[in-house]
């Protein structure tokens, strides 16, 4: 195989089929090329932060994605734990940091889980080889907030192999994307599976839970003018969202960052969103209202305890939420005074969200 080849290693077809009323696009992903897992090196050297990868491809069917596009692959737990000693040995590290695109789909037979069933004793053997090298500490870096409820002994169980607790708490970033149900359905609907698109409020919320009951910390992505389809009731429909998690469950740690829609995936061929165009000034309120949510909900509440891995670490910890406690209203004033700038449509958005979301 060459690995500097410029062609594409897959083609993907989409086939419409209507089921009821509904009309569904099937994904058909063809590969022409790809290393075996057996081609794939071991790490020689220390990677950066801990870092080791456990998998490849996703599977969820995600159609802002690229990574779902590739075919689901898994590292043995033997490989996983000889690039882990690597870097304990070379890099004196006493971590891991676990990627994948999803750390509940690993071991998975997507042929016969068609629901997206966590293979919860693959993930057990996995964690289990991950902390016999010794690690004090390992946390995953992507998860589905499905897959973490789908299986309701998964967490507990890994939080139980991997000492989680108050004073070790595990960080996760899932893909929050949107709180319009109507956008889940049309972008992601496989990332709800075994669940429903009408049920995705329900989903975010006992994920939350359930990942805050173990001691696991989700760091969510929002996608802001996801394929430049979002109307201004979507915007409104994340945002309440949000605030809804606020009341609902007040001790809640959770992040949220937006993130401006990128063109790759099966939407590759559509347009990069433009904030600056400010066509929807909901989308300001998106911004608003995450970083309300996250001074006043996590500088403010949860952030001194995490990061605090080694004597370094507390000391960048206590540095960096001096810093954010400090200068965190800072983009709330910013945001407030781009509003009024552009006028009294923008300045209602905000003034809204304070009245009702605050």
């Amino acid at each position: 195989m060459d690995p500097f080849r410029k062609r594409k290693d897959f083609k993907v077809d989409i086939k419409e089929f209507k089921r009821g009323d509904k009309t569904h696009h099937g994904r058909f992903v063809n590969f022409w090329d790809r290393p075996d897992l057996d081609d794939i090196p071991n790490i020689v050297e220390p990677s950066m932060h801990g870092m080791v990868e456990v998998m490849r491809g996703c599977g969820r069917g995600c159609k802002f994605c690229d990574v779902t596009l590739r075919s689901l692959r898994y590292y043995s737990p033997e490989k996983v734990k000889k690039e882990i000693e690597v870097n304990i040995k070379k890099g004196g590290m006493d971590r891991a940091w676990i990627h994948s695109d999803d750390i509940f789909v690993y071991g998975m037979d997507i042929k016969t889980s068609k629901n997206m069933e966590p293979n919860r004793d693959a993930l057990e053997d996995l964690f289990k080889a991950i902390m016999s090298t010794g690690v004090k500490h390992t946390n995953p870096t992507h998860g589905t907030l499905s897959g973490a409820i789908a299986d309701e002994r998964l967490v507990p169980s890994l939080s139980k192999i991997t000492n989680a607790g108050p004073d070790n708490l595990t960080g996760i970033q899932c893909g929050f994307e949107t709180g319009s149900t109507r956008l889940i359905e049309k972008y992601a609907d496989r990332k709800l599976a075994p669940y429903t698109p009408d049920e995705w409020h329900w989903v975010v919320k006992e994920g939350v839970k359930t990942l805050n009951e173990n001691y696991w910390i989700p760091a969510f992505t929002l996608i802001m003018g996801l394929d430049n389809d979002e109307q201004p009731e979507d915007g409104w429909e994340t945002i309440r969202l949000i605030s809804e998690l606020e009341r609902e469950q007040p001790e809640a740690m959770f992040t949220a960052t937006p993130l401006t829609f990128v063109p790759i995936g099966l939407l590759e061929k559509s347009e990069f969103y433009d904030m600056g165009q400010d066509n929807d000034p909901t989308q300001l309120g998106v911004m608003y209202k995450t970083w309300q949510h996250n001074f006043k909900y996590g500088i403010q509440k949860f952030m001194t305890k995490t990061g605090k891995h080694g004597a370094a670490g507390k000391l960048k910890a206590t540095a960096f939420n001096g810093l954010a406690r400090s200068l965190g209203g800072v983009p709330l004033g910013a945001m407030e005074r781009y509003a009024r700038r552009k006028g009294r449509e923008h300045e209602r958005v905000i003034e809204r969200i304070k009245a009702e979301y605050w």
